[in-house]
């Protein structure tokens, strides 16, 4: 049976925070264009227009963040990305909910690949203690940490962490 948890709700500021952000970068890149050459302004809207559209493609997605399980499978359903890996990987047994002080002893340090605003952590970072994780984390307080056997672990926010944790460990 497959279980789908969605990512637990990114708070309202950091909805905010990603649509400002994106604007921003709309505004300075139009900027360039008013005083570029033809041919150069067609290659930066081109640029820019791609920067613009992965940063609206995150706000829009953030809401869409899930992870299912079932089976033999994690099923990770991102913004920008997607991971699915065989739960043979994950070190389930070892597998637990962080409180806030736990995250705190963990915590995100260094953005790899991903998106880091307040209150919405996504992609890949180095974590206080120099591990790597795939992150999606918007409330500290429900926390799941989970290593793997591949040099990484996870690190997410499903809105049950409970009933994600259990199902890990089902089957």
């Amino acid at each position: 049976m497959n279980r789908t948890f969605p990512l637990a709700r990114p708070s309202q500021a950091a909805r905010t925070t990603m649509w400002a952000l994106t604007l921003i970068v709309a505004i300075i890149c139009i900027i360039p264009t008013l005083f570029a050459p033809m041919p150069v302004k067609i290659g930066i809207v081109l640029v820019d227009g791609l920067v613009v559209g992965i940063l609206a493609r995150v706000v829009l997605r953030m809401d869409n963040v899930t992870f299912s399980v079932g089976g033999d499978v994690l099923d990770i359903r991102g913004d920008l990305s997607n991971r699915c890996m065989n739960k043979r990987i994950l070190n389930i047994a070892a597998a637990r909910r962080l409180d806030r002080t736990q995250y705190e002893t963990i915590r995100p340090m260094l953005k790899l690949n991903g998106v880091g605003a307040p209150g919405y952590l996504s992609g890949w970072f180095l974590l206080q203690g120099g591990e790597k994780a795939y992150i999606f984390v918007t409330d500290k307080d429900k926390a799941v940490y989970v290593p793997t056997n591949e040099g990484y672990a996870l690190l997410l926010t499903p809105d049950d962490p409970d009933g994600f944790l259990n199902a890990l460990r089902q089957g």
